[in-house]
């Protein structure tokens, strides 16, 4: 899987919001669901930001999820491939990953180690 990858799994959008980490391979996943008063608030998306998203929809970091390699296998047979996200709705994501009350220490340190190795490689 790549950063930037979406799939519909499980009725919901699922976006890959890191590279695979150099070690295991593993990489996060975050699940896009229509906007609610009562949902995390710390990233939302709106109509147009995706072709799939049609409604107000907010990231749940609360189902972020980091996949193995033996995951990926199973979540990308199980699912259907979707248009990638942008890179600029992707960086949004990663950085509003932090502010969530949401998001595990894990995720967001497996998403911080993405978003490092992703700004020394656009510097080369």
């Amino acid at each position: 899987m790549n950063l930037g990858e979406a799939y519909f799994w499980h009725e919901h959008l699922w976006i890959v919001v890191t590279l695979p980490d150099d070690k295991s391979k593993a990489v996060v996943v975050v699940n896009v669901s229509t906007w609610h008063v009562s949902k995390d608030h710390a990233c939302v998306v709106e109509p147009g930001e995706h072709p799939w998203i049609r409604t107000k929809s907010v990231i749940m970091y609360s189902f972020a999820r980091a996949l193995n390699v033996g995951e990926q296998e199973d979540f990308t047979q199980g699912s259907i491939r979707q248009s990638d996200a942008s890179q600029t709705l992707v960086d949004r994501i990663q950085e509003q990953a932090e502010e969530s009350e949401f998001t595990s220490q894990h995720i967001v340190a497996m998403i911080r180690a993405s978003a490092k190795k992703q700004r020394a490689t656009k510097r080369r």
